[in-house]
């Protein structure tokens, strides 16, 4: 992922970047399709996903990546459509959970995001509020 607009403050295309979307990565074992979570969280001690695709229950853990406060990971289990939310463990212990960047919200007991599989780059000069949803 480029971070260099990001960090410069000029990434008018967070969620690009952000969020959750189905992604193909590198593996130990060859390429691995998933929906990548990733969020911003420089303070954070650890960032857990917790959605339908693991009952809910938290130990999925997103990876730092850098020292760019960026935390993410790609889930071979998650499904686009599966909701989730995240949390996250603050520098002092704190645990606050949530969606934290998503196109479509949902409620379970907290806020939560749906997985969306969009086309990237997005058909035409549509931007994610107007772009199609399934």
């Amino acid at each position: 992922t480029d971070l260099q607009g990001f960090h410069q403050g000029g990434d008018t295309e967070l969620w690009k970047r952000l969020g959750s979307f189905v992604a193909t990565v590198d593996g130990e074992d060859g390429p691995v399709t998933g929906v990548r979570f990733a969020v911003w969280a420089p303070n954070a001690r650890s960032v857990e996903v917790l959605g339908d695709w693991n009952g809910w229950v938290s130990g999925t853990m997103l990876q730092p990546q850098g020292s760019s406060g960026i935390w993410a990971l790609v889930c071979p289990t998650a499904q686009p459509g599966q909701r989730y939310k995240l949390g996250v463990t603050s520098a002092v212990g704190a645990l606050a959970t949530g969606a934290a960047f998503g196109l479509l919200a949902g409620l379970v007991l907290t806020p939560t995001i749906r997985v969306e599989d969009l086309p990237r780059p997005l058909p035409g000069d549509a931007t994610p509020v107007e772009a199609p949803v399934r």
